[in-house]
Order: C-alpha cells, then sequence, then structure tokens
C-alpha cells in the first residue's frame, strides 16, 4: 500500500507540475481565460487526475489483496454459474492481433 501512496502522490505532483509550467509560459492566456477562472480549472484538473489515479490504485490494491477472490467464493453456484456464462470465450486484445 505504501508504493501506491507514493504512485499517487508522484502523479498528482507531475499533473501539478505540468500546469504549472503551462500556466507559467502563459498558456491559459491564449485560451482567453482569466485568472480566477484559470484558478479553477486548474483545481478542477488537479482533483480529477487525483481521484482518477486513487480509483486505479484501489482497484489494485483490491486484486493484490484478494478482496476480488473472496467475493467470488461468497456466490452460490449458481450465480458463479451466471458469472461464468456472462465471460468471453476469447481473450480480448489491445493491440488487435
Amino acid at each position: 500500500m505504501h508504493r501506491m501512496v507514493k504512485f499517487a502522490l508522484t502523479c498528482a505532483a507531475l499533473v501539478v507540475l505540468g500546469l504549472l509550467v503551462l500556466w507559467g509560459l502563459d498558456g491559459f492566456r491564449s485560451l482567453g481565460v482569466e485568472g480566477h477562472v484559470a484558478f479553477a480549472m486548474f483545481l478542477g484538473i488537479f482533483f480529477t487526475i487525483l481521484v482518477s489515479v486513487v480509483l486505479m490504485a484501489l482497484i489494485f490494491y483490491s486484486n493484490r489483496a484478494g478482496y476480488d477472490a473472496a467475493a467470488q467464493e461468497d456466490l452460490t453456484p449458481a450465480e458463479r454459474e451466471q458469472a461464468e456464462a456472462r465471460k468471453p470465450d476469447h481473450d480480448v486484445s489491445i493491440s488487435g492481433t
């Protein structure tokens, strides 16, 4: 869990750094955005990415800690059969091969 917290904080810091660099290069003025709107946009982007990184870290933590397997074990045989029937018969590949 400690590595996930460091990863989440590193991602958040990189996002903040990137936005500050963009702000420093006068990037928001070219969009016609004033100071208070730019600050609100900065906060919105920051917290959106922060929430998404934390949720992804929780998915990995849940998988590694075995909580997903524990949920599968609590299924009745009929529910387990229905879950198996919903799984695709083939592996889904991102690369398309």
